[in-house]
């Protein structure tokens, strides 16, 4: 007999890996011991006659759906005699060394409990399973058990102990696992009183009728409060709206059953998409029954789409059984504020929107958002929007060299925030973290990290922080790196972008040139000037910043990122001989932009602002009350045009096209053709800019970042101009926009970049 340790790496905990471990190696009449710790699963066994071999292959071949297995190391041990096979008390004398389990949605089969009359769990609003539940949200440490987690104060009652030490049970070793009995309680407050019921679905059926009657309630979900309300009543939705002050941003949906959805979209949904485990926010294009049925103008103002996620937690599928329709399902917090998941201070703040407040006594430990995706309509290429909830913190593409081993942590951007850590062995990028401009936003971005830095037990030896002196998330990285007796390294904005996109797809350490094109609204440049339309070449490790859109003056400073006749003046009125645009000012700002236009004090080369001054020429915006609220309005009336009558430009390359574009698109403006054929032209205009520059080069490999290329309708443009002539990459596991910043900044500092 020979004993063996076999050491499985990867998202082997809160996966149901332990429990699969017990179940192959009982059936295979092995003798020995499977334990958690924090540098994965660990099993000790007993073997005769190479037994062994066949056990590790059935891992490899059958282990759990959600899990992902990074390696597995085998050694023989001193022999040790086992009487069994069990799974023991896990070990934290490691350092961590494994992939965080992010938060899953309810599976079907727990679904199915919920609705069975017959079932113990009946309309238990917190059932979960081996297989699904919150993890990242509930963890405290490491590893993954439960009295590491928030449900250590919900002690099992008998049943619930049974099911966890079963080995047969689905819920063997199941951490989050809970009854009516002994589980997690619901309260409501109406006004702020508490409203009595007799058991969760009462209270579940109140909260209905409140919504069924034209109310607002916030709900605790897994990472934090809804704000939830009937999306087929306008005048609730315009309520919502005015208390919470946002006039136009879009609001999420959440539907009952995937059936309903399919009523009102026009493409397919998929069973992969509605019940994957991740269960993200998905972007839809409504059909005319959708648009008729649903307060459209009220639930996405000026737009033909509809982001749309499961019922993916149980009290969901409860609520919303009950209603059977689709509900607004936003982030309950403030304009500007990060999602609240504290109660304290839902009670305090969320009840100044909400009609009635739908808590519970488990503890959300690291709050996030929902993820959010998008699909291209022809190409269906994959679009992520934000990355939240069932996404973060585990990021698999590392973005850093094989043989780096030092602790680094990079602290990405500020407007739409995310921080990045490299321990060694394995990346984590945080969920998204919003606007760092706002406190309560700082306050949780720091929280966060604190949180993640812990449970990974890192110090870094080395932080990346963005060129930008004045963002929080700058002044945070200096703060750490002074605590830590080091010096941050600053990597400019654009070039962690094109870093990011060239690290998902393996493109900075092989020998061909890549062509990066960075689109975006704003970014410190290396001169001092707002950098937002740039074009890269990454060449032996350089970056060089091949061309840029030409440098207009950026009137107005923070201003022209808000009214849209700023960068259409800036860009425009060396066409308005008539003084169109600059008339439209009032008399003090027109002379201050006058003084400015002649000799600008900073100049910008951003593209986000080139797609406001558009969208202001064709009366869509005039105003941006949302981070690309012009863009989104841009890209949808483009859908419309008549693509038939698109005219294109005989240039002779980039520069000689850009300027060719501007005069064309002035020229529209002043013939006042539809706004639909205005946005179109735009979009293939820019879409062959970005092809003559290619072809300039003579690079056959291109790579896309930036909050611009969010926009369906010009990647398909892009891929439908370039006609797989050359290679294109795009972001995989990352959104184009600022939230990648971080990433990339760790794939400089450990490669030693000019960053």
């Amino acid at each position: 007999m020979t004993s063996w340790h076999i050491h499985i790496k990867g998202r082997v905990q809160g996966v149901g890996f332990r429990p699969f471990i017990y179940r192959i190696a009982t059936e295979n009449q092995l003798k020995g011991t499977v334990a958690n710790t924090t540098d994965g699963v660990h099993i000790k066994l007993n073997s005769l006659n190479g037994e062994w071999k066949q056990f590790v292959k059935r891992i490899r071949r059958e282990a759990p759906s959600l899990s992902i297995i990074e390696n597995i190391s085998i050694e023989k041990i001193s022999n040790k005699k086992f009487p069994d096979f069990r799974i023991i008390h896990s070990s934290k004398d490691q350092p961590a060394d494994l992939l965080i389990t992010p938060d899953f949605a309810i599976c079907k089969t727990c679904s199915a409990e919920i609705r069975s009359e017959n079932d113990s769990r009946h309309r238990y609003a917190f059932n979960t399973c081996t297989y699904c539940g919150p993890r990242y949200s509930i963890i405290k440490a490491l590893p993954y058990d439960r009295e590491n987690t928030s449900m250590d104060d919900f002690k099992m009652c008998p049943n619930c102990e049974t099911e966890y030490k079963n080995p047969v049970n689905r819920r063997f070793y199941s951490q989050t696992n809970s009854c009516p009995k002994c589980g997690i309680d619901l309260s409501l407050f109406v006004s702020g009183k508490k409203v009595e019921g007799t058991t969760q679905y009462d209270l579940i059926n109140k909260t209905a009728q409140l919504i069924r009657t034209g109310g607002i309630v916030a709900v605790k979900g897994i990472g934090g409060y809804l704000l939830m309300a009937d999306a087929y009543n306008q005048r609730a939705i315009d309520e919502l709206r005015n208390r919470k002050k946002r006039p136009y941003k879009p609001f999420a949906l959440m539907y009952p059953e995937k059936a309903l959805l399919q009523k009102h979209v026009s493409a397919e949904v998929s069973d992969r998409d509605w019940y994957a485990p991740e269960a993200p926010i998905i972007l839809y294009e409504l059909n005319p029954i959708g648009k008729n049925t649903l307060a459209i103008e009220s639930i996405a103002p000026g737009l033909d789409s509809i982001g749309v996620m499961p019922p993916y937690a149980p009290l969901f599928i409860l609520l919303l059984d009950i209603l059977q329709k689709p509900l607004v399902a936003t982030s309950g917090n403030l304009t500007g504020s990060p999602i609240i998941y504290d109660d304290a201070l839902a009670m305090e703040e969320l009840s100044k929107i909400s009609d009635a407040i739908l808590l519970n006594d488990r503890e959300i430990v690291l709050p996030q958002d929902d993820s959010v995706i998008r699909y291209s309509q022809k190409y269906h290429q994959k679009i992520l929007l934000r990355r939240s909830r069932g996404l973060a913190p585990t990021i698999y593409k590392s973005p850093v060299p094989k043989n780096y081993r030092s602790n680094t942590v990079a602290f990405g951007a500020s407007l739409k925030s995310a921080f990045a850590i490299w321990d060694g062995r394995h990346t984590y990028c945080s969920q998204f973290l919003g606007n760092t401009s706002h406190l309560l936003s700082q306050q949780n971005f720091e929280h966060t990290y604190n949180h993640l830095s812990a449970l990974l037990s890192i110090s870094p030896d080395k932080i990346g922080v963005d060129l930008h002196p004045d963002y929080f998330t700058t002044h945070f990285g200096e703060q750490i790196a002074e605590r830590n007796g080091s010096q941050p390294v600053r990597i400019q904005h654009h070039k962690a972008h094109f870093a990011a996109v060239m690290a998902e797809n393996d493109l900075l350490d092989q020998q061909d040139p890549v062509l990066g094109v960075v689109f975006d609204g704003t970014g410190y440049g290396d001169d001092g000037q707002i950098w937002g339309g740039e074009f890269f070449v990454y060449r032996d490790g350089e970056f060089e910043r091949y061309w840029h859109l030409p440098y207009y003056s950026n009137l107005g400073s923070d201003r022209m990122a808000k009214i849209n006749l700023l960068p259409a003046l800036s860009l425009f009125h060396q066409f308005d001989n008539r003084g169109l645009l600059i008339n439209e000012l009032e008399a003090l700002p027109k002379q201050i932009y006058q003084k400015q236009l002649i000799q600008p004090k900073i100049k910008t080369s951003s593209a986000g602002r080139l797609f406001d001054a558009v969208a202001y020429l064709a009366d869509l915006n005039h105003e941006n009350t949302f981070e690309g609220q012009a863009a989104m309005y841009l890209e949808r009336a483009a859908t419309k045009g008549q693509h038939a009558n698109i005219t294109r430009l005989k240039s002779q390359g980039p520069e000689e096209h850009y300027y060719q574009m501007l005069t064309h698109i002035w020229q529209m403006y002043k013939e006042k053709p539809t706004a639909n054929q205005i946005a179109l032209q735009f979009h293939y205009h820019l879409a062959d800019l970005i092809y003559l520059l290619s072809e300039k080069t003579g690079i056959d490999k291109v790579a896309f970042s930036g909050g611009v290329f969010q926009n369906g309708l010009l990647v398909d443009l892009i891929k439908d101009r370039f006609s797989k002539k050359l290679n294109l990459y795009w972001h995989k596991e990352l959104s184009p926009n600022d939230e990648n910043i971080a990433y990339g900044q760790l794939a400089i500092i450990s490669r030693n970049l000019n960053g």
